[in-house]
């Protein structure tokens, strides 16, 4: 799950949705959880509920989300305690991604291991068919777990391409490709270890937070968060 950094808005909104444009120029249009491209409107997400006293009005509690994960995440009542959030924690160094999964990374101290995977159950982007080979209807209707295997296969064959032909112009045209296929984690994790590639990725991810190692171990906190 990217980190990102949305920053500040001072000035007060009189209509949630009218922060749609300004998330969306700070963030780029992808899911604040499950990082799929939003090829549609994009839904202002209250991270606390208005029905639990979140803020109807302020910057401090939007996020964007996908049509998918803001419903599943509406039928619960979170708090900004006990999950882990793009905007407060280090979540890119809480999450590991293959070709279908999404889960904790193993071996995370408590509670942060609880808090990562509330999050996941939050949202459900850990959700994946039972089979599969042959998934069922509701399998078909979530589309992220599908997509998110797409990315997956597209970042192969990039860094497939990318072994026989290593040029500026390749690293930028894989960039191009990241950017428009959503799943900013997938991608750097494929090519974590081709800088040319990385900086191109992430150049055209804006406000992306990059987690800051702490010489004692793990990562240094975030302003307000919990990781």
């Amino acid at each position: 799950m990217r980190s990102i950094d949305k920053g500040v808005n001072l000035i007060p909104f009189r209509n949630y949705r009218d922060a749609m444009p300004n998330l969306v120029a700070r963030v780029g249009c992808y899911c604040c959880y499950c990082e799929m491209e939003i090829s549609n409107e994009p839904d202002i997400e209250h991270v606390q509920p208005k029905s639990n006293g979140g803020a109807v009005y302020l910057w401090e509690n939007f996020l964007l989300g996908c049509k998918k994960c803001n419903d599943i995440k509406s039928n619960k009542n979170p708090d900004r305690n006990n999950y882990l959030w793009p905007d407060e924690d280090n979540t890119s160094a809480a999450y590991e991604y293959n070709e279908i999964f999404v889960k904790a990374i193993p071996g995370l101290a408590a509670p942060i291991s609880a808090y990562a995977q509330n999050t996941l159950t939050l949202t459900g982007i850990d959700r994946v068919p039972s089979n599969i080979v042959k998934p069922t209807k509701k399998d078909k209707k979530d589309p992220r777990w599908q997509k998110r295997k797409v990315a997956w296969g597209k970042a192969q064959r990039a860094y497939t391409n990318w072994q026989t032909n290593r040029s500026q112009e390749l690293a930028e045209t894989i960039g191009e490709l990241a950017h428009s296929s959503g799943f900013y984690s997938i991608w750097v994790k494929i090519f974590a270890s081709e800088p040319l590639v990385l900086q191109s990725i992430k150049m055209l991810y804006p406000s992306t937070y990059e987690p800051i190692a702490n010489p004692l171990g793990g990562f240094v906190l975030r302003h307000g968060g919990r990781f």
